[in-house]
């Protein structure tokens, strides 16, 4: 029966084998893998047991019995009414071919099936202490691992049924989805209503349903808080399927983490940096990134597109292949010095991809690391050719301006809103023997007296409150002198905003204008005075002259033949014709003064004997004075001949003498002659009451006198007249007198010298 069996060793095992995958339930591949393991040793055993009786065989086939129901009760699937009945199955497999094989060794059949009966007690029990022993560790695994989920960091849930029914959730979990409500027990549905349409059943029934496991990451959930409101978050997650001891799933485990703070943070680092992209793009400097190997880490639009490309064609290129070999030679050592740490700011002409010269202010800053080592250096090109350009042009309108305020004679100067000095011309360089460099940025006490900033300190302020001021200011110069000048200030008002940048301050030194204006005004009352004069003097021989034409023209009326009679005629013409000299003598003044005043008195030179017109002159005039009471007499020893004006120098010595007889109040009058040296002199003494030192200048003015206009006739010319004359012919003229001694005037002239 043994070796009949022994036989059919292979038929016993694939026959057991199929009718074990038909009657258990569980899994065939399971199944199969442990017959293959246990079953060809435990027929060998139970062969050997009928061969010979127990002993070793016995043994080892309880060993191998008692591993089978072990291994059957860790399949999980198995229970111990399968193990029996594979025992069963094998007993009857056995029966079966000894019956069909082996009719007549029946009798050897109770021994194999004790050793079967045997080997199913021993399986049973192996079952038995395996699934306690399974159950004791699953137990203590479970509770290891609900502690393990409660110290979870992760939110951590175990839901199971097909309604998902909480059955535990960590703190961290309560904190993210509970709130205040409850769940224990709970389909996950009910408790979280406000899921409804986001996907997320679907995703758990799935996991549940093929038992595998559903991951998803930074997914935007709105959970509802405490009071009720919406509030949005972003979750990653996991829905991992746990299964019983048949492989069923149970139910799932949920873990989440709350990866909000963590989303939104890179959204904000995200949205700054397309901000920073846009802003780098946007931004009109040349802004780029080089690295330690001077490679083009980063180029903005503008920085690319003056290198007439993008910023993608130059990314990546070592600066050599877009700089090109003449700018990288000059740029080279820069970037060297700000590789090495050097920051660097500097202005610099270049030419763009379309060829024009821009004005580019560069900066080369290091990029530092945490640990001080230089990882490459950023470039920010800023093109100021406009500025530079705007510069140039306030610099041309500054130099148009000091040449032309250079040239004024007034004081131009610019105080800022805090009085101090930001501009002056050379006039006022000049007038504080100051270089303009010594007075920029400084205020005016800073470097003038005490005294000139005390005086403008009110219209300084003044005018930087918003008043325009004018006014006139004694100032002493460094030098000690006084003027006079005219100050005005004028406030520079921003014609935006209104407000007052400054002031302009122009001013005027009329020291001079001053002294004109008294001039002036002494030379309008000296005019008047003249006029008044002039119109008596001229009315006193027309008077004369009408009275005695009406005279005349009144007797022819009456027919009186006594009044012509020629004794009578000749007095009456000798009055008229005095009347008319002395008025051709006014007129002739006159037109003298109107010459001289316009440049038109003409002279016509000749040479003639000095002494011989002195002489005429007297001649003529010893007349007048026997008249006067006075005696006229001239005295020349010797020939003074000259090349002068014949008329002019007769008209100077006839005003000369006219005056001696008139002023000399009778007193005789001396006329003298002669050279001295290279020149001639003419001395024209009377023994009047003289001229007093402070008139003695004074006379020789237009419409002056030595007395009052009241006790003299005349325009008071002559002497005025007679000084032009001289001087023109490179002469002079004085009067040398005292008070009550008489006066003597001195006339030099040039001898032989053409009259200039």
């Amino acid at each position: 029966m043994a070796e009949l069996l022994r036989r059919r060793r292979s038929e016993l095992l694939e026959v057991w084998r199929e009718r074990v995958h038909e009657a258990v339930t569980a899994s065939r591949a399971m199944t199969a893998a442990a017959l293959q393991e246990h079953l060809p040793g435990f027929l060998d055993n139970l062969l050997e047991g009928v061969l010979h009786p127990g002993g070793r065989v016995h043994q080892e086939n309880r060993r191998l019995a008692r591993a089978h129901g072990r291994q059957r009760s860790e399949l999980g699937a198995y229970t111990l009414a399968d193990v029996l009945q594979e025992y069963q199955i094998l007993q009857s497999v056995l029966l079966e071919v000894l019956q069909r094989e082996a009719p007549a060794a029946l009798g050897g059949i109770p021994p194999l099936l004790e050793l079967v009966q045997e080997g199913l007690r021993e399986a049973a029990t192996g079952f038995q202490h395996a699934r306690t022993e399974t159950e004791r560790l699953r137990s203590g695994e479970r509770e290891r691992l609900i502690s393990a989920f409660k110290a979870a960091t992760a939110a951590t849930a175990i839901v199971h049924g097909p309604e998902l029914r909480f059955e535990f959730a960590n703190d961290e979990y309560q904190r993210l989805f509970f709130s205040s409500r409850e769940y224990l027990g709970l389909p996950l549905r009910s408790v979280f209503t406000e899921l409804e349409g986001t996907g997320i059943f679907e995703q758990l029934e799935e996991a549940y349903r093929a038992g595998r496991r559903v991951e998803q990451k930074e997914v935007p959930l709105n959970f509802r808080t405490v009071d009720g409101a919406m509030k949005l978050g972003y979750y990653t997650y996991t829905f991992t399927p746990h299964f019983d001891e048949a492989g069923r799933v149970q139910g799932l485990i949920l873990m989440g983490i709350d990866v909000t703070e963590h989303v939104l943070a890179r959204e904000a680092i995200q949205r700054s940096q397309e901000l920073l992209a846009l802003v780098m793009e946007a931004i009109p400097d040349l802004i780029g990134y080089i690295t330690w190997e001077e490679r083009l880490g980063f180029a903005n639009r503008a920085y690319a597109q003056w290198y007439g490309k993008s910023a993608e064609e130059i990314v990546g290129l070592r600066t050599r292949e877009f700089l090109g070999e003449e700018l990288y030679a000059r740029v080279h050592p820069l970037h060297q010095r700000a590789l090495s740490g050097e920051a660097m700011r500097f202005e610099t002409g270049r030419r763009n991809a379309q060829g024009e010269l821009r004005h580019l202010e560069v900066r080369y800053l290091p990029d530092l690391g945490a640990d001080g080592t230089v990882r490459g250096l950023v470039v920010v090109g800023n093109d100021i050719t406009e500025r530079k350009q705007a510069e140039d042009a306030v610099r041309r309108r500054e130099e148009q301006l000091r040449l032309i305020t250079d040239r004024l004679p007034a004081f131009v100067s610019y105080i800022d809103r805090e009085g101090r000095y930001q501009f002056a011309n050379r006039t006022y360089e000049r007038w504080y023997g100051l270089k303009f460099s010594d007075m920029r940025g400084r205020k005016r006490h800073e470097f003038t007296t005490a005294e000139t900033a005390r005086l403008a300190e009110p219209y300084e302020k003044r005018a930087l409150a918003g008043e325009a001021v004018r006014y006139e200011n004694v100032l002493r110069k460094p030098s000690g002198e006084y003027s006079v000048q005219d100050v005005e200030f004028v406030p520079d008002r921003d014609s935006e905003t209104g407000e007052i940048r400054g002031a302009v301050i122009l001013a005027h030194d009329i020291t001079e204008q001053k002294k004109i204006r008294q001039a002036l005004e002494e030379a309008i009352r000296a005019r008047d005075e003249f006029l008044s004069i002039a119109s008596h003097e001229l009315r006193t021989p027309l008077t004369s002259i009408q009275l005695q034409t009406q005279m005349m023209k009144r007797n022819i009326e009456l027919g009186r033949p006594e009044a012509f009679e020629p004794a009578r005629v000749t007095r009456l013409v000798a009055q008229t014709e005095k009347s008319v000299h002395r008025l051709t003598r006014l007129v002739d003044d006159m037109l003298d003064i109107s010459r001289l005043s316009t440049g038109k008195l003409t002279f016509t030179p000749e040479r003639f004997n000095l002494c011989e017109l002195a002489h005429e002159v007297v001649d003529r005039l010893v007349v007048q004075a026997s008249a006067s009471g006075a005696l006229l007499s001239c005295e020349c020893h010797e020939a003074v001949e000259g090349a002068w004006d014949r008329f002019r120098i007769e008209q100077v010595l006839t005003n000369l003498i006219t005056n001696a007889i008139r002023y000399g109040q009778g007193s005789p009058v001396e006329v003298t002659v002669h050279r001295s040296g290279p020149r001639a002199l003419v001395k024209v003494r009377d023994q009047g009451p003289g001229v007093s030192a402070e008139n003695q200048e004074r006379i020789f003015q237009r419409f002056e006198r030595a007395t009052s206009a009241n006790s003299i006739s005349g325009l008071g010319l002559g002497l005025y007249i007679s000084r032009e004359i001289v001087e023109r012919h490179g002469g002079s003229i004085r009067v040398e007198s005292e008070p009550g001694q008489g006066a003597t005037f001195i006339v030099e002239l040039p001898l032989g010298e053409e009259t200039r």
